[in-house]
C-alpha cells in the first residue's frame, strides 16, 4: 500500500476506526490508535498495529517467561532487558548493550530508524504502518531499512501500510497502490498495472516528473500549486492544474470509475469507459 503526500499521515489518523481496538508501540508506552504517529524519530516514525490493546498494557506489554532462554530464573526487570537486546539484534544493530545506555541524539539516522522498526516489531502484529520511513537517511541506509522492513514482512507474514513521497520505493515495496492528492484518493491499482498504465493526469503527471537517467532532458514537473486545504476546489482538487480540465470537473467532484477489476479513477474522463461509483 501507498500513498504520497503529508495529507496521507492525517488521512489514515482519520481512519483510525479500521483498526479497532489496536495499539500502538511508542518508546515503549501504551498509545491508542489516536497516539498512532509516535515520537521515534522526531516527525517520522513506524507504527504497529495489533488486535489487541492489551498487547502493549500493564504486564502484557512485558516478555513472557519464554521468549528469553533461561528468563525463567531471571527477575522482571531483567527479562525486559534481555528481551530488548534480543529485538535490536533482530534488526541488525550490533553490540545492543551500547546502544541500551545511549541516548537517542547518540545514534545515527539509521540506528534510530532501525530501532523504531525494533520498537514496532517487538511483539506478533497483523499490520504495520510505516510513514516515510526511508527519509533523511542516505542511499545505503535507505536500501537497508527497506531490505529490513521486507525481511521483517516475509518473516512474521505482517501486512505493510507505506506512506511516502517516493515513487521508486513505492514500485519496489508494495502490490496495490493508492494515489493520493490534496487529502483525497485519486486512484487505486495494482502496483505493476498502475506504472505501465497511469490513468489520472496528477498520476501521469508525477510519474512524468521523474528524472530520467538516460536522454530526455529535464523533467517539467506539474505546473501551479496544490489548493488551499481550507477552502479547497468544490470539483476535482486537481482541477486548477488539470491540462485536460472541462467544467464537469470545476463544477463536482468525480466518482471512482472502475477502469479494471484491479484499476479505479476518480476522474470524468473515464465517464465512459468504466461504471461509476459514487
Amino acid at each position: 500500500l501507498s500513498f504520497g503526500s503529508s495529507a496521507k499521515t492525517a488521512e489514515l489518523h482519520d481512519r483510525g476506526s479500521l483498526i479497532k481496538g489496536s495499539s500502538s508501540l511508542s518508546f515503549g508506552r501504551s498509545a491508542t490508535n489516536a497516539d498512532l504517529h509516535g515520537e521515534c524519530n522526531s516527525d517520522k516514525s513506524i507504527w504497529s498495529s495489533g488486535e489487541t490493546a492489551e498487547l502493549h498494557g500493564g504486564e502484557g506489554s512485558l516478555p513472557s517467561s519464554s521468549s528469553v532462554e533461561g528468563s525463567g530464573k531471571l527477575s522482571r526487570k531483567e527479562r525486559i532487558y534481555e528481551r530488548s537486546k534480543a529485538v535490536l539484534s533482530n534488526v541488525a544493530l550490533p553490540d545492543p548493550d551500547r546502544i541500551l545506555r545511549n541516548y537517542p541524539f547518540q545514534l545515527s539516522g539509521g540506528m534510530r530508524q532501525r530501532i523504531c522498526i525494533a520498537l514496532a516489531v517487538s511483539t506478533a502484529r497483523t499490520m504495520l504502518i510505516a510513514d516515510e520511513p526511508t527519509t533523511s537517511l542516505d542511499v545505503t541506509i535507505q536500501a537497508q531499512i527497506l531490505d529490513l522492513i521486507r525481511k521483517i514482512v516475509d518473516e512474521k507474514r505482517t501486512s505493510l501500510v507505506l506512506i511516502t513521497h517516493s515513487l521508486g520505493v513505492a514500485r519496489e515495496m508494495t502490490d496495490r497502490v493508492y494515489v493520493m492528492y490534496a487529502g483525497t484518493m485519486i486512484e487505486v491499482a495494482r502496483t505493476e498495472r498502475l506504472y505501465d498504465n497511469p490513468l489520472h493526469p496528477y498520476t501521469q503527471g508525477l510519474l512524468v516528473s521523474v528524472p530520467r537517467l538516460t536522454g530526455g532532458g529535464f523533467a517539467n514537473g506539474i505546473p501551479g500549486r496544490i489548493p488551499d486545504y481550507l477552502n479547497p476546489p468544490a470539483g476535482c482538487r486537481f482541477a486548477p492544474r488539470c491540462p485536460k480540465v472541462f467544467d464537469a470537473c470545476r463544477e463536482r467532484k468525480p466518482p471512482f470509475f472502475e477502469i479494471a477489476p484491479d484499476h479505479k479513477v476518480a476522474c470524468f474522463l473515464y465517464d465512459k469507459r468504466g461504471s461509476a461509483h459514487a
